[in-house]
């Protein structure tokens, strides 16, 4: 698994680049992370300001760096560069083989298989390259897309996590999907 880490992974599918998220990009990730729709079912809190986009993308080169985590921006292949979303694999543990995926997708792009593309490529780099054997995801009960993006994924509903997380209104339930290398 070590050698992933060396020299960040440049994942492609038929529509996609998938890619390392730059300082270059910060601006686009403030779009993406300050649009309320992006964040309404999202364990992170609205970006106002360029700083905090920066922030973000420090914080997934020190995840990278530190072998915890691959964060990849989503760009149309051909396209001008522009961002469409992000997705990743986060909390990677090597003894027993399994991450948590995450995913967001620009609204302007919901709806057209750009979420379901970039998920299945990164959920195959995670068992072919890296060697797991689980890869789990938490899903806010009130997220229609999302439930529906994992399981056409091949994602199975494990269990309701109760008021697992606090949504800055109310506690919140999850729920756990999850996905194993021999489904």
């Amino acid at each position: 698994m070590d050698e992933i880490f060396r020299h960040f992974p440049l994942l492609t599918t038929s529509r996609l680049q998938l890619r390392e998220m730059t300082q270059a990009d910060a601006p686009r990730v403030l779009e993406l992370y300050g649009d309320p729709k992006v964040v309404e079912f999202y364990d992170l809190s609205l970006f106002e300001d360029l700083d905090r986009a920066l922030a973000h993308v420090r914080d997934r080169h020190r995840e990278f760096h530190e072998h915890r985590g691959i964060r990849w921006v989503a760009t149309e292949q051909g396209g001008a560069d522009q961002l469409v979303g992000t997705v990743g694999l986060h909390g990677i543990h090597a003894t027993h083989r399994y991450a948590e995926l995450g995913y967001a997708v620009h609204p302007a792009h919901w709806r057209r298989g750009i979420g379901l593309e970039s998920v299945q490529r990164v959920v195959n780099f995670g068992f072919e390259d890296l060697g797991l054997r689980r890869i789990e995801a938490y899903v806010d009960p009130r997220n229609g897309g999302s439930l529906g993006l994992l399981e056409r994924a091949g994602f199975r509903f494990e269990g309701t996590l109760r008021k697992r997380y606090w949504d800055g209104e109310a506690f919140q339930d999850d729920l756990l999907f999850a996905r194993l290398s021999d489904d």
